[in-house]
């Protein structure tokens, strides 16, 4: 089982707590080491006492989890989590492709999830830098998602296979672990 947890921790007298989305859950000792273990980087849950961990901390919204261990697994995982940009910062021992998620998240015009930054670098030869100005966030939106509506988790579906998915989440994951991203 490959899982990725979510939240804010901290330890008080009460126990090992972690905060998402406004809901406090209080974890005991193994579960709080499964949590730390997923914190930055996906996790794999083997024994019997983990997945059980992970279960938990995925049915009260502090994990997201997939049963196989794929790469096609860990995008999946992603695309059920919120992105969010730490504060801004100086951008120095960045790849190029780093820069560009950072870039690609900090866009005000709407959110960007894991399937619309797989989209963004798979065409980002066809992107130009004024489409990300403010006023321009219509025509990116049609660039991502192209010009009839979508069906529904079409575009995730389709970027699950993109030949740019694992070079992205691997990026972002990056950025996770060098706390310059946040999942929720």
């Amino acid at each position: 089982m490959l899982y990725i947890t979510k939240g804010e921790a901290r330890k008080d007298m009460n126990g090992f707590k972690v905060t998402h989305t406004g809901r406090t859950v209080i974890l005991d000792t193994k579960a709080a080491e499964v949590w730390k273990n997923g914190r930055y980087n996906f996790c794999r849950a083997r024994m019997a006492e983990e997945i059980r961990a992970v279960c938990y901390m995925a049915n009260v919204g502090i994990a997201e989890l997939e049963q196989e261990e794929t790469e096609i697994a860990k995008f999946r995982i992603l695309s059920r989590c919120l992105i969010t940009v730490k504060k801004k910062s100086f951008e120095t021992f960045l790849s190029p492709i780093e820069r560009r998620i950072l870039r690609w998240l900090r866009y005000p015009g709407f959110r960007i999830g894991i399937a619309e930054l797989v989209a963004l670098e798979e065409n980002r030869g066809l992107l130009n830098k004024e489409i990300f100005l403010d006023k321009n966030w219509k025509d990116l939106a049609a660039r991502i998602y192209g010009a009839r509506p979508l069906a529904n988790m079409s575009l995730e579906k389709r970027m699950e296979h993109s030949k740019s998915r694992n070079e992205t989440v691997a990026a972002l994951m990056h950025l996770v672990k060098r706390k310059r991203v946040r999942l929720y």
